[in-house]
């Protein structure tokens, strides 16, 4: 069954790969000024540590205080329990997502390496 019509698209049936979409990562910025000294080195780590120590104490912050009242709702009412839900799959889905966005923020800024 080798007609015309089956292939919905041109592209498909020439066997190019341009209906693919690829988001690449932007090429890398060479850093200003790079600290290749031991004290400089163990700056750099420790202020990244304690950004991605707050980060992360922040969200689960967030998704604990939103469960001691979601709790709360779903003891209110015979539907409480169903808003519940929805409300912790949206919120657990937005932190979820916000935790990627920065990991991969922090990729594409291309944290200097430390030699």
């Amino acid at each position: 069954m080798s007609d015309e019509n089956s292939f919905p698209h041109e592209s498909l049936k020439s066997g190019s790969s341009s209906s693919v979409m690829f988001c690449p990562l932007p090429e890398k910025e060479e850093p200003a000024q790079t600290k290749t000294d031991a004290a400089g080195a163990g700056r750099q780590i420790a202020r990244a540590a304690g950004i991605v120590m707050a980060v992360y104490l922040l969200s689960n912050l967030i998704g604990l205080g939103f469960a001691l009242l979601l709790a709360q709702v779903a003891n209110l009412a015979m539907g409480g329990t169903l808003v519940a839900i929805v409300i912790n799959a949206y919120i657990g889905t937005g932190l979820s997502m916000a935790l990627l966005v920065f990991y991969r923020s922090r990729v594409i800024k291309g944290e200097p390496e430390i030699a």
